[in-house]
């Protein structure tokens, strides 16, 4: 009879309820890797809907503590287009591979951060790109 309670507290021990009874997985853990298999260093990973959000780490790993079962993570990289992950129910391990975006800038404006000045009004070196540069 011990042995079969332990192995169930094992099996189920990522589950608990929180204060206000809803389930919650205690840790959740994962990666973030771009399209080639490469790991996304500094991705953001968020709780959708809270103000709970993470990095990712050097390896492309992430762990979001008491994480209400059956979240919506959002993931989001520079260059890359954002990712809904739908969690299900004691998922505790994730791996996200995010896909290149291929948006264009139209037009990058480059100032000194206090005000805008023609380039034949200050020392030094300018240059202007256009979109077809």
């Amino acid at each position: 009879m011990f042995l079969f309670f332990m192995a169930t507290s094992i099996a189920y021990g990522q589950v608990q309820k929180d204060s206000f009874g809803e389930k919650t997985i205690a840790v959740v853990k994962g990666i973030v890797k771009n399209e080639a298999g490469e790991i996304l260093t500094g991705a953001t990973v968020s709780i959708k809907g809270t103000k709970i959000f993470i990095t990712t780490k050097n390896d492309g790993t992430f762990e979001l503590k008491n994480v209400p079962e059956g979240s919506v993570l959002t993931v989001s990289y520079v260059g890359h287009t954002r990712t809904e992950i739908k969690l299900k129910p004691g998922q505790a391990d994730v791996t996200i591979k995010m896909t290149s975006s291929t948006a264009v800038l139209g037009e990058v404006v480059v100032n000194n951060g206090l005000y805008k000045r023609p380039a034949g009004n200050f020392t030094g070196a300018a240059k202007t790109y256009t979109g077809d540069n």
